[in-house]
């Protein structure tokens, strides 16, 4: 698989959705694994977009790793919105449907 590069404010963004959503999977693991696999399934599309895990925001005393589910895919949501139109990554559009999806089953 090829790596997609993309410019480093749209990078730090497409991180801290990754964080989010691996933080929601992580918080929805005892809700039910259906809305877990959601959450994880849009992150490993995110990876595919583009987006490198950083440590940093994956650690559990992040501040992103507070929150509800829903919260937390919110963030993940504003995250990506937040990513310039010129600067979007092919297949962010897809992962921006399946947090849509995971909301709605949260």
């Amino acid at each position: 698989m090829t790596r997609t590069l993309v410019p480093v404010n749209t990078a730090a963004l497409l991180a801290q959705a990754h964080a989010c959503l691996m933080h929601a999977h992580h918080a929805s693991l005892l809700g039910g694994a259906d809305l877990a696999l959601r959450c994880l399934d849009a992150a490993l599309m995110l990876e595919d977009c583009g987006a490198a895990p950083s440590a940093d925001l994956l650690a559990p005393d992040s501040t992103l790793s507070d929150g509800s589910t829903s919260a937390l895919l919110e963030q993940a949501a504003a995250a990506l919105d937040e990513v310039p139109a010129s600067d979007r990554p092919e297949g962010l559009l897809a992962v921006r449907v399946e947090i849509a999806g995971a909301l709605v089953g949260s």
